[in-house]
């Protein structure tokens, strides 16, 4: 080979070594933006669905203490009534020649 040839050679290689290495140092920079964007986006994701659980418990501790309340009152208002059935029973006492005749 002639000197020209191995030269020319020599510079192309340079030049091919020196593209591969360009085009390597994008691809690490853009592998470290991707790692940085998907971080941005797996901590956004993950701050809404905090928001969105909150929100949620929020809601099923309201419908908790609306149930509690109805029954709350529910009971009350058994009570009450299981009281004056009560009474009513006590004033009622038959003798036993009164529930024969019924």
């Amino acid at each position: 080979m002639q000197a020209r040839q191995v030269a020319a050679l020599a510079e192309a290689r340079k030049k091919a070594d020196a593209s591969r290495r360009i085009m390597n140092e994008l691809l690490n920079e853009q592998a470290q933006i991707h790692s940085k964007v998907d971080f941005e986006i797996k901590t956004t994701q993950r701050i809404e669905q905090r928001h969105k659980d909150a929100a949620l418990n929020a809601l099923k501790e309201k419908h908790r203490e609306a149930l509690f309340n109805r029954r709350q009152a529910l009971a009350k208002l058994l009570n009450t009534e299981f009281e004056e059935w009560s009474k009513e029973c006590m004033g009622l006492e038959e003798s036993m020649e009164e529930r024969k005749a019924r």
